[in-house]
């Protein structure tokens, strides 16, 4: 009951019936903690985490490596990284799960040089990554800006065992794209194997319009209106980067072409005087927003 509530987001719950369990005098097993403990992490709640702690203690499983699991994703939630790191230290037993949360977390709280460093101690501790352990270190060299160190990992992940996926490609061409090594970004996408994700052409076109690269946007457009044709965005950011490098000629068409094939750009909203008014296209505004946003100067 207690993990169905938890994976329910019901932590509040939880909570109350982890409360009834030790009224009613029934011991805790460490999968009823490492829920109750995960309730803590979704909170976020560092003191009750803290309490769990210290009972975990008591009942005997805090060397539990579900438990302790638990615990260092609940202090990497809450922002706690040198407790996360000093609970993880103390693990007698550390498992793939144990160090992806500490990778993860320093990636999540901004210490992106510190997940990078960790990671290269845990390969010195010849414990295999997986998937999620290199999207975490991919995220961190974004983060940095860090292309060289991030292709160095990217190209070792064969050897590593671990079989790249679309979130790791598309952190790769975003890290490339936004670093202007446009080539490098062709190579791989010509050598992946996801070639009909719509994600690793919408990343492509936004690292084009930073440069306003437009061979290879209209490139990335293509492939992203033939894979999601109702997609406002490629057309958009298209008729930006046209815009950008005064082919205003070429930007019209492509809104005309947006026009004719009746692909709809989503409304834009605005909070004004404690109301939610849309504004798009064809579409008059009540004249009470009218009204309010000739007087806030809009």
């Amino acid at each position: 009951m207690i993990s169905g509530l938890t994976l329910s987001n019901l932590n509040k719950e939880a909570f109350i019936l982890f409360k009834q369990m030790k009224e009613l005098d029934l011991a805790p097993t460490d999968y009823t903690f490492a829920s109750i403990i995960n309730s803590c992490s979704k909170l976020p709640s560092l003191p009750q985490g803290m309490q769990m702690q210290a009972q975990t203690m008591k009942y005997g499983y805090i060397n539990d490596v579900y438990v302790g699991t638990a615990l260092i994703d609940m202090y990497t939630k809450c922002g706690d990284m040198k407790s996360a790191q000093l609970f993880f230290d103390c693990m007698l037993i550390k498992n793939i799960i144990s160090w992806n949360e500490m990778i993860h977390g320093y990636t999540q709280s901004g210490y992106c040089e510190e997940a990078l460093d960790f990671f290269d101690h845990m390969l010195e501790r010849e414990q295999k990554p997986d998937s999620f352990t290199l999207t975490s270190v991919l995220t961190s060299c974004s983060r940095l800006g860090s292309v060289d160190r991030a292709m160095q990992y990217f190209n070792c992940m064969t050897d590593l065992g671990v079989k790249p996926i679309i979130d790791h490609y598309a952190c790769i061409i975003d890290l490339l794209g936004r670093a202007g090594r446009f080539k490098e970004a062709e190579k791989v996408i010509e050598d992946m194997p996801y070639k009909d994700d719509p994600i690793v052409w919408e990343v492509l076109l936004s690292a084009c319009a930073i440069h306003n690269n437009s061979h290879l946007g209209e490139h990335a457009a293509e492939n992203l209106l033939r894979l999601v044709p109702l997609n406002p965005s490629p057309y958009i950011i298209l008729a930006n980067i046209y815009s950008g490098l005064g082919r205003y000629y070429d930007a019209v068409a492509v809104r005309e072409l947006m026009d004719r094939r009746r692909v709809v750009k989503g409304g834009g909203c605005s909070w004004v005087d404690g109301r939610v008014g849309a504004i798009q296209c064809s579409y008059r505004p009540s004249q009470d927003l009218e009204r309010a946003c000739v007087q806030s100067g809009a």
